[in-house]
């Protein structure tokens, strides 16, 4: 072979094995491209989903416990002026029952928990519709005592002096820093006391749920004559 035709056949086989080698490029960029691709997307996606799935459901859940366990409002049960002093009932957030009372110079208040102060007025409220004894001689001393769910030295006690002829009931309000001081009630002003706390106790008892409405009956139709008319 001459070499003017080796020449001319390494002319027209040159273009065909440039592009013989051209797609190979972009095959391996390709190549690169679809493997960092999916890398770079899923990524995000991984990290962005529990951000946005669990992060406010954990915000949100204290608020409405927060909410659901809201504190009641206080409310007051009596005010009464007695003979010997004044004396106040309350009822106060958390369940708690403020018996609050004043002598003199002397005054104190008592926080007593519900079910305290429910199983001390269903035994003590008895004493003051028990019989006085017969006998001259007898007399009966009764005392009932609550004292409050914290370690303060609060408490109260109902006293009872029963005899022949005469019966008498008194208050007495113990607190540590005030010390002790009576509070003398008669019978009538013991019924109201009592009648105050049984409110207070009731008080603190959640609602009752609502009963459903009675569908209206449904009314008697007439039931049709028979035909009076013969054939």
């Amino acid at each position: 072979m001459s070499r003017l035709s080796f020449a001319i056949a390494w002319i027209l086989l040159a273009p065909a094995a440039l592009r013989a080698q051209e797609p190979q490029a972009p095959r391996d960029s390709q190549a690169q491209r679809a493997s960092q691709a999916p890398r770079d997307s899923q990524a995000p996606r991984n990290l962005q989903r529990p951000r946005n799935s669990q992060a406010p459901q954990g915000l949100l859940a204290p608020q409405d416990s927060l909410e659901s366990q809201a504190p009641q409002k206080p409310r007051t049960i009596a005010r009464y002026g007695f003979s010997d002093g004044a004396v106040a009932i309350d009822v106060r957030p958390g369940g708690i029952i403020a018996i609050a009372a004043a002598q003199g110079d002397s005054a104190a208040t008592v926080a007593l928990r519900a079910r305290d102060a429910r199983a001390w007025t269903d035994s003590t409220r008895r004493f003051v519709t028990r019989l006085a004894p017969r006998k001259r001689t007898q007399v009966v001393l009764q005392r009932s005592m609550v004292e409050e769910a914290a370690d303060s030295g609060g408490a109260i006690s109902f006293l009872r002096r029963a005899a022949s002829d005469t019966t008498t009931f008194e208050l007495l309000f113990s607190t540590r820093s005030f010390g002790k001081f009576p509070l003398a009630l008669e019978r009538r002003e013991a019924v109201l006391f009592f009648a105050a706390m049984q409110r207070a106790v009731d008080a603190t008892r959640p609602p009752a749920p609502a009963k459903p409405a009675r569908k209206p009956r449904p009314k008697p139709q007439p039931k049709p004559q028979p035909d009076s008319t013969t054939p």
